[in-house]
């Protein structure tokens, strides 16, 4: 799971980084942040 994890935030990041909405590449920035916090795990956040 923890592999899942790592390529899911690796995509999203890459995804944050392409995008030409600033507000959008914030918001998920924002988000990979926090999933990346130590004791975050995956599906324990709401997905919306």
């Amino acid at each position: 799971m923890r592999e899942f994890q790592r390529l899911d935030i690796d995509f999203h990041g890459m995804i944050a980084e392409g995008c030409a909405n600033r507000f959008l590449t914030d918001a998920l920035s924002d988000h990979l942040r926090l999933r990346r916090l130590p004791g975050i795990m995956p599906g324990s956040m709401c997905s919306a």
